[in-house]
């Protein structure tokens, strides 16, 4: 199995069960021993934080990555410099836009966007990914 898939199993996991932490025992995904479960989410610290405890690893969710608030609010920013998602605050947050004529992005489609997940070792699905951060992105905004 490729590591998209490995990452589309492992956010579904987080999704399914709206959880923040769990053990790694928890997380199954085909084909992959614990160790190589434990090796992807330790590659992905823009979005889990690894914990020894005891005999186990302790898996957390841990957003490094924000929303730009200059994009959110429509103030110039240079995309090409630019560390943050540029996507509508309100769609990431409540799985839809209410502003009414909102020129936002609403996907994870943009290229500025999509380059970032990509560098941040994101490359599953960009439509789970998504859901991923719509389900645990709230507690983590500036």
């Amino acid at each position: 199995m490729d590591s998209e898939t490995n990452l589309n199993e492992i956010l579904r996991f987080f999704i399914k069960n709206k959880t923040k932490s769990c053990y790694i025992e928890h997380i199954i995904v085909t084909g992959q021993t614990q160790h190589q479960i434990l090796a992807m989410i330790t590659n992905l610290p823009a979005i889990f934080q690894v914990l020894r405890i005891n005999e186990t690893w302790l898996i957390k969710v841990n957003f490094n990555i924000k929303s730009c608030k200059k994009y959110n609010s429509k103030i110039h920013c240079d995309h090409d410099k630019c560390q943050m998602l540029h996507i509508c605050k309100e769609k990431l947050m409540n799985s839809k836009c209410l502003k009414e004529k909102c020129n936002l992005n609403h996907t994870l489609k943009h290229f500025q966007t999509k380059k970032i997940l990509e560098n941040l070792n994101l490359n599953g699905d960009l439509g789970l990914i998504l859901t991923f951060f719509q389900v645990n992105f709230l507690n983590y905004l500036e």
